[in-house]
C-alpha cells in the first residue's frame, strides 16, 4: 500500500496540487493552456500494472473534467497518451522488474515464486507494445503542438497503441483522438467546426447544439450561433447603498456603491431558432451585482447592448437543474448574489470584471 500511495503521489496529487496551485493565475491570462502527460496506460491496462494504471485514469479523469470547467474561461486542457517509446526506462525494463521483486518480503516471494516473474518479464519483452516502442521525439512534437497552436488538440497519442487483440494501430491520427462529448474515439468519420477547428462526432456535436440552446465549441467555447433569448425580457438597474465585498475602499463618488441588475421575462412559446419550436417555457427573475465604479459601469454598459441584442440568456438546458426548456444564461457570467465568494456565484472575487469583460469580448461586445 506505501509503494501504491507513493505512486498516487507522483502521477496524480503532484499534478492535480500544481494544477490548482495555478488555476488562478492561468483563468486571468488569455488562451491559457494546462497539457498533462498521461499515458496509453490511462485508457489501455496490463496485467501487474494496477498501481500505475490506476493512477494514470485518474489524472486523465481529472483533465477530462477540468476541461469542461474551464470552458466558461477559455482556459485550455489537453492530454499526452504515449504509448511505448524507446526510452532508458523501457531499456532497463527487466532490471526494474527484477529490482522491485527483490525489494518484496520474503513471504511474497515465495508465494509467487521466481518462474511467476520470469514469465512476466518474458511476456513484457515479447509484447507487441514493447517491439513497436517508437521515437521519444513524437511525444516532444506533441507538446509543443499543444502549448504553442492556435487550435490545440484535446487528446495525443503519439508511439503505438495496441487494442485488445495487440493489433498495432496507426499512431497518423494522434492529432485527432478520441470525441470530447463522448469521448470515444472518433475513427474516419467526424465533424470538425470550422474556425476553430475541433472535430467530434457528428451526432454528437448536432445533440450539443441543440440541448444547450447555443452552438458554442464545447472544447474552447467558440461561438457559432445563438438561439435568440425571449424577445419580452425586461433588464431594469438598481442601486444599492451598500458595498461588495472586495470594493469596501473604492472611491464611488456617490452614496450608492452597488449595480443591482434586475433581468425579467415572462412565459412564452419557444420561437423557430430555439430548440424546441412551440413548445412552452417559463418565466424567470434573475438578479446580478456590479460594482459602481468606472470598469462596474462600463460592464454595465456592454451588459445592456449585449441584452439589447438578445445575447444576454438563451433557451435550452439548465447546466444547474438539468431542467430542459428553460431561460438560461448564455455563456455570460454574472455574479448573482453579493456574499459567498466565487463558489456561490458571489463577491468577493478579484479577477472577475475582467472575466467577464472578456466574455463580452468574445461575442463582439467591447
Amino acid at each position: 500500500m506505501e509503494m501504491m500511495r507513493k505512486l498516487m503521489n507522483v502521477n496524480f496529487f503532484g499534478h492535480v496540487a500544481l494544477t490548482k496551485k495555478l488555476l488562478p493565475l492561468l483563468i486571468t491570462k488569455c488562451d491559457s493552456r494546462v497539457v498533462n502527460v498521461v499515458s496509453a496506460a490511462g485508457f489501455f491496462t496490463f496485467p501487474n500494472t494496477s498501481a500505475y494504471s490506476a493512477s494514470k485514469h485518474a489524472l486523465k479523469s481529472f483533465s477530462d473534467c477540468l476541461r469542461r470547467e474551464m470552458v466558461p474561461w477559455n482556459l485550455r486542457v489537453s492530454i499526452i497518451e504515449p504509448g511505448a517509446l524507446r526510452t532508458p526506462m523501457l531499456e532497463g525494463y527487466e532490471d526494474t522488474l527484477r529490482n522491485v521483486w527483490n525489494g518484496l518480503p520474503t513471504d511474497v516471494q515465495e508465494r509467487w515464486g521466481i518462474s511467476y516473474l520470469n514469465s512476466i518479464i518474458t511476456k513484457a519483452i515479447n509484447s507487441p507494445f514493447m517491439i513497436n516502442a517508437d521515437d521519444p521525439s513524437r511525444v516532444v512534437r506533441a507538446i509543443q503542438h499543444a502549448v504553442m497552436n492556435s487550435k490545440p488538440h484535446i487528446r495525443y497519442r503519439p508511439g503505438p497503441v495496441l487494442s485488445q487483440g495487440h493489433k498495432t494501430k496507426s499512431s497518423t491520427k494522434e492529432e485527432i483522438g478520441d470525441c470530447m462529448i463522448c469521448l470515444e474515439q472518433l475513427g474516419s468519420s467526424y465533424h470538425k467546426l470550422e474556425v476553430c477547428g475541433h472535430v467530434f462526432h457528428k451526432v454528437c456535436i448536432d445533440q450539443w447544439f441543440q440541448s444547450n440552446g447555443k452552438q458554442s465549441c464545447p472544447s474552447c467555447g467558440y461561438v457559432y450561433g445563438i438561439s435568440p433569448q425571449p424577445p419580452n425580457g425586461r433588464m431594469i438597474v438598481k442601486y444599492i447603498n451598500k458595498p461588495l465585498p472586495g470594493f469596501e475602499n473604492e472611491n464611488y463618488g456617490s452614496d450608492q456603491p452597488t449595480i443591482e441588475i434586475v433581468y425579467t421575462f415572462k412565459a412564452g412559446l419557444q420561437g423557430p431558432l430555439n430548440p424546441n419550436p412551440g413548445k412552452p417555457y417559463s418565466g424567470t427573475t434573475r438578479n446580478a451585482y456590479l460594482p459602481n465604479n468606472e470598469e462596474g459601469k462600463e460592464v454595465l454598459r456592454l451588459l445592456r447592448k449585449a441584452f439589447d441584442d438578445q445575447h444576454i440568456f438563451t433557451i435550452g438546458r439548465s447546466t444547474t437543474s438539468g431542467q430542459d426548456n428553460v431561460i438560461t444564461w448564455n455563456d455570460i457570467h454574472h455574479k448573482t448574489s453579493i456574499h459567498g465568494g466565487p463558489e456561490r456565484f458571489a463577491y468577493p472575487d478579484p479577477t472577475y470584471l475582467f472575466r467577464v469583460r472578456q466574455e463580452l469580448a468574445d461575442k463582439g461586445y467591447k
